[in-house]
């Protein structure tokens, strides 16, 4: 297994502790990322995007509860499984601020469910096998060196 080093998983949380308190209005030092006021038309994009990907996997009978949403990063995935499609289940990231980042949601659309929030290491999955019918992961499998374990957590928990 090809696993990230501890240094880079690090680095990865830092990169992420920055990022989330430039998006929520303090100091800017990550100039290509968003700004406090620029990163809500961004979310507000990616939860229509979202509910129409769940859209089209609810239409074809796939069981979207409980849930795992691998690499959640501020969750808003995750609301929206959880307020407009009435599932429950974990939002997980390995950055505890990004996920940190889910009470601005909260405050910004109103959401009253909301999912389990998780920090942890995906190539360590905090499930029994066989307990979930339902995994996501968008935009993450890139930031691992070998997606491949990572793949083997999500068929073990998978039912």
């Amino acid at each position: 297994m090809n696993e990230q080093s501890i240094q880079a998983k690090q680095g990865e949380i830092e990169f992420r502790r920055t990022l989330s308190a430039q998006e929520l209005g303090h100091d800017c030092h990550i100039p290509e990322a968003f700004s406090h006021h620029e990163i809500m038309p961004v979310i507000e994009r990616a939860i229509g995007e979202t509910r129409r990907d769940f859209e089209q996997l609810a239409g074809k009978g796939i069981p979207l509860s409980p849930f795992l949403e691998i690499g959640a990063e501020r969750g808003h995935r995750s609301f929206v499984l959880c307020n407009e499609f009435d599932a429950w289940g974990f939002a997980f990231d390995l950055s505890l601020d990004a996920l940190q980042f889910g009470d601005r949601l909260i405050a910004e659309f109103g959401f009253a469910n909301t999912p389990i929030r998780i920090c942890g290491d995906a190539y360590r999955l905090p499930f029994r096998s066989d307990t979930l019918p339902f995994v996501c992961i968008f935009a993450t499998l890139h930031h691992v060196p070998d997606p491949l374990p990572l793949v083997a957590e999500v068929r073990r928990v998978l039912y």
